[in-house]
């Protein structure tokens, strides 16, 4: 079981819930405890440290002051890296600030809309690019501009133009 599914069960015991409540509150949990059935004692005692929300001092139960701190830290995303971080899937949701990385950005969108070789109309391009940003002007125009696809003078097709650097 996950330790937010043992928090949960934790929480959801209302035996449970009380003995942890004493224990956030700073006080001793065992006049609590001593209110529980004596059935149920061993399973609230078990249950809160099974969760990890408490420790046995010495026979006596105190709170896992890190306890929280840890399950949030376990259950927070991956930091994202490169040029993930301002992508969403295939969604640009975010343009870098350095014109470096805004330029391997796009280089990478122009490798994923379009194949070597292949050469295609405005509206084709468009339709790509829709899926990468809601803006397929702008992109296509910067892709373009910064000669990682070349433009028809005539602007009836587009390919990749192979630039492997950034234009100044």
């Amino acid at each position: 079981m996950s330790e937010l599914k043992r928090l949960a069960a934790v929480l959801a015991n209302a035996d449970q819930r009380r003995v942890l409540a004493r224990l956030l509150l700073g006080e001793e949990a065992e006049p609590e405890l001593d209110r529980v059935k004596p059935k149920a004692r061993e399973k609230t005692r078990r249950a809160l440290l099974d969760a990890g929300l408490a420790e046995d001092s010495g026979g006596v139960l105190a709170l896992r002051e890190s306890v929280f701190k840890e399950l949030l830290a376990a259950e927070a995303p991956p930091r994202r890296e490169g040029l993930d971080r301002f992508r969403q899937g295939a969604r640009v949701v975010q343009w870098p600030a350095q014109q470096a990385e805004r330029y391997r950005l796009m280089a990478q969108v122009a490798a994923e809309v379009l194949q070597p070789g292949e050469e295609v109309s405005e509206a084709e391009l468009n339709g790509r690019l829709v899926a990468v940003h809601e803006d397929t002007a702008f992109v296509r125009r910067y892709l373009v501009d910064h000669a990682l696809v070349r433009r028809a003078p005539d602007g009836s097709v587009y390919s990749l133009s192979g630039a492997d650097e950034p234009s100044s």
